[in-house]
């Protein structure tokens, strides 16, 4: 009999984390660009304009949000070469910073797969690619904050 509703309990909670996913989901677009280091064009992902809704904010400032976390997908990732900044940034590079980039990141990428919707663990890792870039890329101590 336990272990029936423990089976019942995982199968519903497995389902409700997929609905969890798929509502994030439905939150999200995809954007086309192209990556001003290699020249290839990818799509990112992006938080659709309907979909940020605040749940609070903490005593420090930090907005939390409710249907899908927009901070999550303000870094762009080039898999072709390596190049990730932050959207506002992502075209500003200069030519000498190109080739920073692919003198010292593109030469020893190796592409990656993230899973959808980006969890804190991809955004982070994400955040962690755009400063090792802003650093290649000799950038001022505000774009490393």
């Amino acid at each position: 009999m336990y272990q029936k509703n423990k089976e019942e309990f995982e199968k519903e909670l497995e389902e409700a984390s997929e609905k969890s996913v798929q509502n994030e989901l439905i939150h999200l677009y995809d954007k086309k660009i192209i990556c001003p280091v290699c020249g290839e064009n990818f799509s990112v992902k992006a938080v659709k304009t309907s979909s940020y809704r605040t749940k609070g904010k903490d005593s420090d400032f930090f907005i939390r949000y409710d249907l899908v976390n927009p901070y999550f997908y303000d870094v762009w990732l080039c898999n072709s070469c390596g190049y990730a900044a932050m959207k506002a940034d992502f075209e500003k590079i200069k030519s000498f910073q190109k080739d920073l980039i692919k003198q010292n990141i593109s030469s020893k990428w190796k592409g990656r797969v993230y899973s959808e919707p980006f969890d804190v663990s991809t955004a982070i890792e994400r955040y962690k690619l755009s400063l090792l870039n802003y650093y290649y890329m000799e950038s001022p101590a505000s774009k490393k904050q």
